[in-house]
């Protein structure tokens, strides 16, 4: 299955123009419907997240919901490793569409420590929600001035995108929630994907082939997932981040090795895989109050 990371090998897969930037990319929803939504598309995967505001719908849309043809305006998103396959139905659409990569967030502080926050860019499935007019129209404007400021030669260009963006995803937010609140399947598609992925972690620690000093982005490359998702859903679920967990997992390892092995501390430590016998000791001093020993004498 194709994998995209960026926007310029999409579009060129797609065969369709090359963006402006290989990260972000706006457009109004006519235009993206003339170079992509032809024919069949096979199963991809990326690296993206998308907003599109559809204003105006003349034909059936299968987005992962119990509807085909939504209550316009409406709002739908599409998150970072979902897997993606549609078959184009004739008919008019009207809106906007904004793409940006998980690269485009990381170079900017300002919204890529946010972003986790906003559940609706993190289901495993489209699932649209309807929108005001007035807040329809409140969108639109920022949409445009994202567009503006994308089509433009200024050197501080996205600097402006990103604030618009900041903007948008905080009103959004407060739409989602005002959503989630008349239509008890938002909510329920988030709390089922994010016990789903939670789930998958935990098996993944609690595995032979589990290395103690795994870090949050090699549990997250296996997941599939960014690693702030995965403390995102972490967090949501159990209240601590996935550091949290990887650090009880090892703390409960040395316990048991501790009490039910012959092995001696320094041997205990290469198994768990510190590089030396000081940093053990101060990691298990540091999250249990004792130090190896003095837990070990205690205990017995």
């Amino acid at each position: 299955m194709k994998l995209f990371e960026n926007l310029v090998a999409y579009n060129n897969y797609m065969g369709g123009p090359p963006p402006l930037d290989k990260d972000f990319d706006v457009s109004e929803l006519e235009v993206f419907q003339r170079h992509w939504e032809k024919g069949e598309m096979p199963l991809i995967r990326h690296d993206f997240y998308s907003i599109r505001l559809v204003e105006e719908l003349k034909t059936d849309l299968n987005p992962g919901h119990h509807t085909t043809r939504p209550e316009v305006p409406f709002l739908l998103f599409k998150s970072p490793f979902q897997v993606l396959s549609w078959q184009t139905q004739p008919g008019f659409k009207k809106g906007w569409h904004l793409t940006f990569t998980d690269a485009f967030l990381q170079e900017r502080p300002q919204i890529s420590n946010i972003i986790q926050e906003f559940p609706f860019l993190h289901l495993e499935k489209a699932i649209p929600f309807t929108v005001s007019a007035y807040d329809r129209d409140a969108l639109v404007k920022v949409f445009h001035k994202m567009q503006e400021a994308y089509q433009s030669d200024s050197s501080d260009r996205f600097a402006l995108i990103a604030s618009y963006l900041h903007i948008m995803l905080f009103r959004i937010k407060g739409l989602y929630a005002k959503a989630a609140s008349a239509d008890p399947t938002l909510g329920m598609m988030v709390r089922e994907s994010d016990d789903a992925l939670y789930d998958d972690f935990i098996n993944l620690i609690d595995s032979p082939e589990h290395r103690t000093h795994q870090s949050v982005t090699d549990f997250a490359r296996e997941l599939d997932v960014t690693p702030g998702y995965l403390n995102a859903v972490t967090s949501r679920v159990t209240g601590e981040d996935v550091r949290a967990q990887i650090h009880d997992r090892i703390i409960t390892q040395a316990k048991d090795l501790l009490l039910n092995s012959s092995l001696g501390l320094e041997e205990l430590a290469r198994k768990l895989e510190f590089r030396q016998l000081t940093d053990f000791n101060a990691f298990f001093e540091k999250y249990v109050g004792l130090s190896p020993l003095q837990f070990q004498q205690k205990s017995r």
